[in-house]
Protein backbone atom coordinates (compact mmCIF):
# COMPACT_ATOMS: atom_id res chain seq x y z
CA UNK A 1 0.00 0.00 0.00
CA UNK A 2 1.30 3.26 -0.87
CA UNK A 3 2.23 6.03 1.56
CA UNK A 4 -0.68 8.46 -0.05
CA UNK A 5 -3.51 5.39 0.36
CA UNK A 6 -2.70 4.33 3.80
CA UNK A 7 -2.76 8.03 4.93
CA UNK A 8 -6.70 7.84 3.29
CA UNK A 9 -6.76 4.43 5.20
CA UNK A 10 -5.38 6.40 8.83
CA UNK A 11 -7.67 9.50 8.08
CA UNK A 12 -10.75 7.23 7.43
CA UNK A 13 -10.19 4.57 10.54
CA UNK A 14 -9.81 7.88 12.79
CA UNK A 15 -13.30 9.37 11.26
CA UNK A 16 -14.67 5.73 12.22
CA UNK A 17 -13.05 5.79 15.55
CA UNK A 18 -14.18 8.93 16.16
CA UNK A 19 -18.24 7.76 15.23
CA UNK A 20 -18.41 4.91 17.48
CA UNK A 21 -17.13 7.31 20.10
CA UNK A 22 -20.40 9.58 19.32
CA UNK A 23 -22.62 6.55 19.23
CA UNK A 24 -21.71 5.85 22.62
CA UNK A 25 -21.95 8.80 23.64
CA UNK A 26 -25.60 8.48 23.23
CA UNK A 27 -26.15 5.46 25.69
CA UNK A 28 -23.14 6.09 27.83
CA UNK A 29 -20.74 8.31 29.84
CA UNK A 30 -17.24 8.20 28.95
CA UNK A 31 -14.77 6.35 31.33
CA UNK A 32 -11.88 9.59 32.20
CA UNK A 33 -9.44 6.98 33.36
CA UNK A 34 -9.41 4.45 30.86
CA UNK A 35 -9.23 5.56 27.46
CA UNK A 36 -12.06 4.66 25.02
CA UNK A 37 -13.62 2.91 27.87
CA UNK A 38 -17.30 4.04 28.23
CA UNK A 39 -19.91 3.00 30.79
CA UNK A 40 -23.50 2.13 29.83
CA UNK A 41 -26.28 4.47 31.85
CA UNK A 42 -28.90 3.23 33.40
CA UNK A 43 -32.22 4.56 32.86
CA UNK A 44 -34.85 6.05 35.14
CA UNK A 45 -38.20 6.33 33.82
CA UNK A 46 -40.11 5.50 37.24
CA UNK A 47 -40.37 3.59 40.28
CA UNK A 48 -43.34 1.42 39.09
CA UNK A 49 -43.29 -2.74 38.10
CA UNK A 50 -43.22 -1.73 34.58
CA UNK A 51 -40.72 0.83 34.32
CA UNK A 52 -38.27 -0.37 36.13
CA UNK A 53 -38.47 -3.88 34.00
CA UNK A 54 -38.30 -1.28 30.82
CA UNK A 55 -35.37 0.06 32.75
CA UNK A 56 -33.42 -3.36 33.03
CA UNK A 57 -34.41 -4.65 29.26
CA UNK A 58 -33.06 -1.08 28.22
CA UNK A 59 -29.71 -0.98 30.04
CA UNK A 60 -29.42 -4.56 29.49
CA UNK A 61 -29.36 -3.87 25.33
CA UNK A 62 -27.24 -0.52 26.00
CA UNK A 63 -24.54 -3.22 27.73
CA UNK A 64 -24.27 -5.24 24.42
CA UNK A 65 -24.33 -2.20 22.27
CA UNK A 66 -21.26 -0.61 24.14
CA UNK A 67 -19.56 -4.15 24.23
CA UNK A 68 -19.82 -4.58 20.26
CA UNK A 69 -18.94 -0.38 20.39
CA UNK A 70 -16.12 -0.82 22.08
CA UNK A 71 -14.68 -3.85 20.64
CA UNK A 72 -14.74 -2.00 17.21
CA UNK A 73 -12.92 0.86 18.76
CA UNK A 74 -10.23 -1.65 20.11
CA UNK A 75 -9.97 -3.09 16.79
CA UNK A 76 -9.45 0.35 15.26
CA UNK A 77 -6.80 0.86 17.71
CA UNK A 78 -5.07 -2.15 16.86
CA UNK A 79 -4.79 -1.11 13.27
CA UNK A 80 -3.95 2.19 14.16
CA UNK A 81 -0.79 0.84 16.32
CA UNK A 82 -0.11 -1.89 12.63
CA UNK A 83 -0.09 1.49 10.75
CA UNK A 84 2.17 3.19 12.76
CA UNK A 85 4.49 -0.18 13.13
CA UNK A 86 4.33 -0.93 9.27
CA UNK A 87 2.81 -4.24 9.72
CA UNK A 88 -0.36 -3.21 8.54
CA UNK A 89 -1.55 -5.24 6.11
CA UNK A 90 -0.28 -8.55 7.30
CA UNK A 91 -2.71 -11.18 9.24
CA UNK A 92 -3.19 -11.18 12.45
CA UNK A 93 -2.95 -15.13 12.59
CA UNK A 94 -0.79 -16.67 9.99
CA UNK A 95 1.05 -13.20 9.23
CA UNK A 96 0.41 -13.73 5.71
CA UNK A 97 -0.69 -10.36 3.35
CA UNK A 98 -4.51 -9.76 3.87
CA UNK A 99 -5.95 -9.36 0.37
CA UNK A 100 -5.75 -5.47 -0.80
CA UNK A 101 -10.07 -5.94 -2.05
CA UNK A 102 -10.66 -7.07 1.95
CA UNK A 103 -8.54 -4.50 3.49
CA UNK A 104 -10.70 -1.76 0.64
CA UNK A 105 -13.81 -3.07 1.93
CA UNK A 106 -12.63 -3.32 5.48
CA UNK A 107 -9.73 -1.09 6.42
CA UNK A 108 -10.33 -1.95 10.40
CA UNK A 109 -9.47 -6.18 8.94
CA UNK A 110 -6.79 -8.02 11.22
CA UNK A 111 -7.16 -11.15 9.63
CA UNK A 112 -6.70 -12.39 5.92
CA UNK A 113 -9.64 -14.22 4.01
CA UNK A 114 -8.85 -17.56 5.26
CA UNK A 115 -7.81 -16.59 8.93
CA UNK A 116 -11.13 -14.98 9.01
CA UNK A 117 -13.34 -17.60 8.98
Amino acid sequence: MDDTSLKETKEALLKEKNRLADELLTIAEKNEKIADDFNSRFPNWGDDVDSNAAEVDTYSSRLGIERNLESMIKNINTVLEKIDKGTYGLCEKCGGPIQEARIKAFPAAIYCMKCSK
